[in-house]
């Protein structure tokens, strides 16, 4: 798999809900993004949106805009509509950018992998 690009989430406000042994959560999050097809931030207002069952599984799903650079240092934008299930390290993204340079990201197959080290949490966006 050739590594794209890699998330550093900064978490800064969540909201929860449970009903009848359900519990909805929102964690809002902004961050940074390097790697060698994009670089950038994470704008503000991402939130991932976990529907959580009494016996803890469930479902995430992430949304959020990438503003930054492409490889060839042009200015554009990525928007990320991430999914996984609750207790993986494995996530599938879909991936849409204005740049000419990245527009087929959402042909390609993608896949994401969630990682906590002494950086924070990260997640990284590969070509399979």
């Amino acid at each position: 798999m050739k590594e794209l690009f890699t998330l550093y989430i900064n978490c800064y406000g969540s909201h929860q809900v449970t009903c009848q042994g359900v519990t909805y959560k929102q964690i809002l999050f902004d961050g940074k993004v390097k790697g060698p097809v994009f670089q950038g931030k994470i704008l503000e207002g991402g939130v991932d949106t976990q529907v959580i069952q009494a016996d803890g599984s469930g479902r995430l799903s992430a949304r959020y805009t990438l503003e930054g650079e492409d490889a060839q240092g042009n200015a554009c934008h990525i928007y990320v509509d991430n999914q996984a299930e609750l207790g993986q390290d494995r996530t599938e993204p879909k991936c849409y950018s204005d740049s000419p340079l990245l527009e087929d990201l959402c042909q390609r197959e993608l896949e994401g992998r969630m990682v906590t080290d002494q950086e924070g949490f990260k997640i990284i966006i590969y070509e399979k």
